[in-house]
């Protein structure tokens, strides 16, 4: 089976024992751990969500951070079911979610996580280091299409070629012309010349853009 990122990450486990940060608007894992793995681990991780949801403080974060993790699709269905229930959420950064996991896990875990996030709201999407190609674009269709307001989009070092590229403009552009899109960064891929061509449509009817990095 190939893996979702065959780079090797060594990374220091921290002294600390705090799973996740939520200071004012924002949540955070703070604690790097290789891979979530079970639904208990997860429901640990984000007990400060549960929290909020129970005590009925829906629009506690408007910022969703929770990069630096790996998740298994067990761990993601555990996120996927609070992520429906917080609003006023504008940010959501799932940057490097899915390292040394096998291309299908990884697949569903995006799949499950942009279906759970497709009705947010979302102005910002970050999903840099999954590095799953065309297939991770396609598993967050529901995500891209779903939030039609997006002014911020980042996909840097996924291993997007040119269909990458093809299916980022057919989504975004799918909530209709011109898009909201203002700030668009695809850094660090496979595009060359015949996926930064694929990209033009989304170019072409975003008046808005203000900031670009394709290589």
């Amino acid at each position: 089976s190939q893996n979702s990122n065959g780079r090797e990450r060594k990374r220091e486990r921290p002294t600390v024992s705090v799973l996740a940060m939520s200071s004012g608007s924002s949540f955070a894992l703070k604690e790097e751990r290789k891979k979530v793995e079970t639904k208990e681990a997860a429901q640990a991780l984000f007990k400060s969500l549960q929290e909020a949801i129970d005590s009925k403080e829906f629009t506690k974060f408007s910022s969703l951070k929770f990069s630096g993790m790996s998740f298994s699709y067990e761990a993601a269905k555990v996120l996927a079911e609070l992520l429906p229930e917080l609003k006023g959420v504008d940010v959501l950064d799932v940057s490097d979610i899915i390292a040394g996991q096998e291309t299908e896990e990884a697949r569903k875990v995006l799949k499950v996580l942009s279906g759970a996030a497709k009705d947010m709201g979302l102005t910002s999407v970050l999903m840099n280091e999954n590095a799953l190609g065309s297939n991770g674009i396609a598993a967050s269709e529901d995500l891209l299409k779903g939030n039609k307001n997006i002014k911020e989009l980042s996909f840097n070092d996924c291993g997007l070629e040119s269909e990458a590229g093809k299916l980022i403009s057919e989504y975004i552009l799918s909530n209709g012309k011109p898009s909201k899109i203002e700030k668009f960064q695809i850094f660090n891929n496979c595009l060359t010349s015949a996926g930064a061509i694929t990209l033009c449509p989304l170019f072409e009817n975003s008046p808005l853009l203000a900031v670009s990095r394709i290589e």
